[in-house]
């Protein structure tokens, strides 16, 4: 027992990832991990697309939301997308192959769109793109073919766009 204590000691004190492994909390359809900036990254969604409109909420477990993760509502059927004020990243594919998708608001908050974060929206026509996002990872909106991005002029999203040949139209800051 006492060389068995010794073992799990000694790889905890070489692997101390392993000892503050991130530990998944819940509150009522999400799932999610605290994150070092004190806020919380959304994991999983567990609830339902039977309401089409989905609002992202501010706090889980009172702690504010600042991250969506890697494809937490990929593949959902739905038709709008509240993203809260205080969210700083969306995650890759965060989004992607949401077929039924026709709007989604972004917060003023948003700095980091990942990789194929929008990819396969069909019905997305349009999204505004906050001035303060300053990292569009690859294909952020591939295969979106109906889609015009709004963008203030001189932004870096407008930049992207221009870049990766992307339909976009510049629009006044609010």
């Amino acid at each position: 027992m006492r060389k068995m204590l010794t073992c799990l000691l000694a790889l905890t004190l070489a692997f101390p990832a392993l000892a503050a492994a991130e530990a998944l909390l819940a509150d009522g359809d999400y799932r999610y991990v605290l994150r070092e900036d004190g806020g919380a990254e959304i994991l999983e969604f567990t609830g339902s697309d039977e309401d089409p409109l989905l609002v992202i909420p501010d706090t889980l477990g009172g702690v504010p939301v600042t991250a969506v993760g890697d494809e937490v509502f990929a593949y959902w059927h739905f038709k709008s997308v509240t993203v809260p004020e205080g969210v700083t990243v969306l995650g890759s594919r965060a989004f992607c192959n949401c077929y039924e998708l026709t709007e989604i608001l972004l917060p003023e908050s948003l700095t980091v769109i990942g990789d194929y974060a929008f990819a396969d929206c069909l019905n997305l026509t349009e999204i505004k793109v906050p001035v303060s996002v300053t990292v569009l990872r690859e294909n952020a909106f591939d295969r979106c073919e109906s889609l015009t991005v709004l963008v203030q002029a001189g932004s870096y999203a407008e930049q992207y766009c221009q870049e990766n040949g992307i339909p976009c139209r510049t629009v006044d800051a609010e």
